[in-house]
């Protein structure tokens, strides 16, 4: 990250985006350090969010029910086909001890995890039972800390500041994401990548398909941590 704002502030095409978009330069160099900042505080040796367990089965149920032939088939009396061949695993420490290939036990897994859904949902802290299923939407950390990739930190980086131009700016600004531009957003945060040194390829600088790449092959990522610097989920 420059030290100082002068190398911001002598990149005119940067400047030329930002004041386009009805952007102050000079305050959204204090949003840029901030944005630099917490990107750090979520990459370097911090704890990751687990899914929670609701959520695990929630996932399950879905994927699961992508290959039923007959949602209303009870796996009491019917005979259970799949589109496809199914198999559930479990293992100990990495090893399998136990393979389910039952169309039946599948169903009869899925159909349990169904039932049972709703009572899953996260509960309003105002309700009285609110605890009921504390554990089952906990989300939970891992046992040791992680550092993000160089490619995941620069996504993280692209992930934050489109949310940042999507609602603080569509508020304050009179930017909006749904009309067209001669600048684009998605190329001036490639630049700031480069400019605060997320990355240090002088592509992210220059080519306006760089960063495009980058999140197009990375589009399911999805990183929940907390932040080591700010404390903060």
């Amino acid at each position: 990250m420059p030290s100082s704002d002068k190398e911001y502030k002598s990149n005119q095409e940067i400047q030329s985006a930002i004041s386009a978009f009805g952007i102050d330069v000079d305050k959204f160099w204090f949003a840029l350090l901030f944005i630099w900042d917490y990107v750090n505080g979520l990459s370097w040796q911090v704890y990751e969010y687990k899914n929670t367990p609701a959520n695990e089965i929630k996932q399950l149920s879905e994927i699961i029910s992508k290959y039923e032939n007959n949602p209303k088939a009870n796996p009491l009396t019917e005979h259970i086909i799949f589109k496809q061949e199914l198999t559930l695993s479990l293992q100990v420490n990495g090893k399998t001890v136990h393979t389910i290939n039952s169309p039946n036990t599948i169903k009869f897994i899925l159909s349990c995890c169904q039932k049972h859904q709703d009572v899953l949902e996260p509960k309003d802290l105002l309700d009285e039972n609110w605890d009921d299923n504390i554990e089952m939407t906990r989300y939970y950390i891992d046992k040791e800390p992680t550092t993000l990739s160089s490619t995941k930190r620069i996504c993280l980086f692209a992930q934050i500041f489109r949310q940042f131009f999507r609602t603080t700016l569509y508020i304050y600004t009179h930017y909006n994401p749904n009309k067209k531009s001669p600048y684009n957003i998605t190329f001036l945060i490639s630049q700031l990548i480069y400019l605060t040194g997320i990355s240090e390829n002088e592509d992210f600088l220059n080519d306006k398909t760089t960063l495009k790449g980058y999140l197009s092959k990375n589009k399911n990522f999805n990183w929940k941590a907390r932040n080591k610097i700010y404390n903060i989920y």
